[in-house]
């Protein structure tokens, strides 16, 4: 299930632990009933946009990224580049940032190419998301 985004599926405040608790508890219960992952664009604080640190970065409460199996962080870059960085993943390890672009394949398919020095690094990422989409092992369950 995509979401897009976080923003237009609740009307709490996103500073509050009470109200962000009951939306992930409800997205952690949508993720078990149905067997789904479930992937949800947030926006980041524009001031945090010039820092790197990456627990401060998302908007809101604390709550919204612990409650996060994964956590990937997507900037633009120029000429419609951009770059992921995998700040969280409870369930593997994180990967190195990745710069890349999406582009078409000439067939209508869109795919996304890295840079030579991150061909590597993607592989790993296209691995890692590829998994987070299959589902969890038996003996991980989410939360809750």
């Amino acid at each position: 299930m995509l979401i897009d985004s976080f923003v237009r599926i609740h009307g709490g405040d996103e500073n509050s632990v009470v109200d962000m608790s009951k939306i992930t508890e409800s997205l952690s219960r949508i993720a078990r009933e149905e067997d789904c992952a479930i992937v949800v664009a947030h926006h980041a604080h524009k001031k945090s946009l010039a820092s790197n640190e990456p627990g401060q970065r998302l908007r809101g409460t604390s709550e919204i990224k612990a409650a996060l199996d994964v956590h990937l962080f997507v900037t633009k870059c120029k000429n419609d580049a951009f770059r992921i960085e995998h700040e969280k993943a409870r369930f593997s390890k994180t990967l190195e940032p990745v710069l890349g672009k999406l582009q078409e394949d000439g067939e209508g398919r869109i795919q996304l190419t890295c840079s030579q020095e991150s061909v590597v690094k993607a592989e790993e990422a296209r691995i890692v998301i590829k998994g987070c989409f299959r589902g969890r092992e038996p003996d991980q369950r989410l939360p809750g």
